[in-house]
């Protein structure tokens, strides 16, 4: 594991948050050629969100009051709820909620994810990491559980988490590799299809128009 994290850091973290050494990683069998990442230049970290890691693929601008954090906040809130509405989302609601609420922790889905294995098993990318991260805030600021952050463990949702967790969403190609192997059946892709769902339809990010809003980052 090249590097160990907290699932706080999300939302602690100021700037990049990991990067990967391209060194580490396993050769690819059709090329074994190296390369390197490219640094996001000064334009780029100004009014773009490259706040995850050596990869920035939504663009989402970069906050320039706290106004714009609550209000990117708030959007990411308003679409949670939707989510877990039957008349927003009757086809995966049942699903969904039982992958929020099931998880054991074992990370038998990280042995499955060859995303997880190619990153040089990096804590960021077990499945797990981004769904637990959405478990904590839906559980502490939209199900309101009693003791919720006690219980699962307490997440800051701020700017930070937002533009992350939308990010994290697309460090998944929806295999459901993980699915198939979790033994009670939580389906992590499913939850990263979901978070991407949220993000297209509730807060207008998404691949296709995000290059119109700032400059490309890669």
């Amino acid at each position: 594991m090249s590097e160990s994290l907290k699932i706080t850091d999300v939302s602690t973290v100021e700037g990049q948050m990991v990067t990967i050494d391209i060194n580490k990683l396993p050769s690819l069998p059709v090329n074994d050629e190296k390369f390197e990442w490219v640094p996001f230049t000064a334009e780029q970290k100004e009014n773009v969100a490259c706040i995850l890691d050596d990869v920035c693929v939504l663009n989402i601008p970069m906050p320039k009051t706290p106004m714009e954090e609550e209000e990117l906040v708030n959007k990411f809130l308003s679409g949670v709820r939707k989510l877990f509405t039957k008349e927003n989302n009757w086809t995966f609601l049942p699903i969904l909620q039982t992958s929020m609420d099931y998880c054991a922790q074992c990370n038998s889905c990280s042995d499955a994810c060859h995303l997880y294995e190619c990153s040089g098993q990096h804590d960021m990318y077990r499945p797990n990491y981004r769904s637990e991260i959405f478990r904590r805030v839906y559980k502490q600021y939209v199900k309101k559980e009693p003791f919720a952050k006690w219980r699962y463990g307490d997440m800051n949702l701020n700017w930070k988490t937002v533009a992350r967790l939308a990010e994290l969403a697309y460090r998944c190609n929806l295999c459901r590799r993980c699915a198939q192997t979790c033994p009670i059946g939580v389906d992590n892709a499913l939850i990263a299809r979901e978070l991407r769902k949220l993000f297209s339809q509730e807060m207008g990010i998404y691949l296709a128009n995000c290059t119109k809003k700032a400059p490309s980052t890669r």
